[in-house]
């Protein structure tokens, strides 16, 4: 995938000098970047995104074209972002620039902090954006670095709303997956290993119906909700839930674990004829 000075200069505008030296200096850091999304997209796909426009138009067109778009602002963004300490960062008419110039002022650490967190920030935006495309393409079934963005029910950072956290990044997300996968048994245990497979792949596949996703975002907040009791409620709220609409929720209806949670203890009667003296 080709990465023009155009494209570079439209997603990292503090990048845009009269001559392309600064692109040209970030050859080494695309590149790295460039291999990360050939292997998250797989070869098979990467390899065909700069030739979209001569092939037969498909179904997979626009998806492709999006992803290519994603890719290239993430690839653009995250090299960008780690060139930045080896380049001249000054201050210009439109805020700063990268230019060797002695007759313009160095910018600040802060303002040279600042732009490296939105560089960073932005282009794991993009990643999470060709991430989804990626879904639809069934490229998680294919990919192991896709796949591992799917050990969870949190694969991108807008799922972290649920904590209440306001503008979630991806670095919030890397943070909070420890949390979520110590978890995670918690809800394995009543849901079934069965049924949250089906969830995570649902999910890595874009296969997941309105009513899956009501149930995958409940058990979302069952990870934000504190309190045993909460959680107890939250629990019954899920299975109540899947038992209503069991079309939908096979893997969970056909466990064992489902049979487990609807156990009822033998109660010892009179007008039992298995009665039990004692």
């Amino acid at each position: 995938m080709e990465i023009s000075y155009e494209e570079f200069t439209q997603y990292c505008p503090a990048g845009e000098v009269p001559d392309t030296v600064i692109f040209e200096s970030l050859s080494a850091h695309i590149q790295e970047w460039q291999d990360m999304a050939r292997r998250l997209a797989t070869p098979a796909i990467y390899d065909r995104l700069d030739s979209l426009d001569s092939e037969p138009i498909t179904e997979d067109y626009d998806r492709l074209t999006a992803l290519r778009r994603y890719l290239v602002g993430m690839v653009c963004c995250l090299a960008f972002e780690d060139a930045l300490p080896q380049l001249d960062l000054v201050l210009t008419s439109t805020g700063f620039g990268v230019v060797s110039n002695q007759n313009l002022a160095p910018a600040s650490a802060e303002r040279v902090k600042a732009l490296r967190t939105r560089l960073h920030n932005q282009g794991w935006a993009y990643f999470e954006e060709a991430l989804d495309q990626l879904r639809y393409l069934g490229v998680p079934l294919a990919s192991d670095l896709c796949a591992s963005a799917f050990r969870s029910l949190f694969w991108r950072a807008a799922h972290l709303h649920v904590f209440g956290i306001q503008n979630p990044t991806h670095d919030n997300l890397l943070e909070k997956n420890p949390e979520i996968l110590e978890e995670q048994p918690f809800l394995i245990r009543f849901l079934s290993q069965e049924q949250f497979d089906a969830f995570l792949k649902s999910e890595a596949t874009a296969t997941t119906t309105p009513i899956q996703g009501m149930a995958i975002q409940m058990c979302r907040v069952y990870f934000a909700t504190e309190g045993k009791l909460a959680k107890d409620a939250q629990k019954l709220s899920i299975l109540n839930f899947m038992e209503q609409h069991p079309e939908e929720f096979k893997e969970y209806m056909d466990s064992s674990t489902y049979k487990a949670n609807h156990f009822q203890r033998y109660e010892n009667k009179k007008d039992d004829p298995c009665f039990f003296f004692g």
